[in-house]
């Protein structure tokens, strides 16, 4: 449990460097890429959980701005399902992180819209 801590401490470190700068304290924007259907929910709605109840102890709001959490389900090993996710994320939803990513080949597919 504890990598899984310091990471999502990095994160938070890293969300308050990148809105430090910033004049106006607008929502912080995250999205959640994930397995949430299919053979591999479980690990998923597991990864979900950690998020939710990190925020739950510590807060929803980082270097001033709410944390706004946005969910894609990717439905487990489907790299284009993710790139589609991924480009929806960035492009109509304006988010500031893409996170999550059960598995390898999600990531890897979602570098290029990044």
């Amino acid at each position: 449990m504890k990598p899984f801590k310091k990471a999502l401490s990095t994160l938070a470190l890293a969300c308050g460097l990148i809105g430090a700068g910033q004049a106006h304290a607008e929502d912080l924007k995250i999205g959640l890429i994930l397995p949430l259907s299919g053979p591999f929910s479980t690990l998923g709605k597991q990864i979900l959980d950690g998020v939710k109840l990190y925020m739950n102890v510590h807060g929803d709001t980082v270097a001033g701005r709410k944390v706004e959490l946005l969910l894609r389900d990717d439905t487990g090993i489907a790299p284009a399902v993710s790139q589609r996710a991924a480009q929806e994320l960035l492009v109509n939803e304006k988010v500031n992180i893409l996170a999550g990513f059960g598995f390898t080949p999600a990531a890897f597919a979602v570098a290029p819209p990044v």
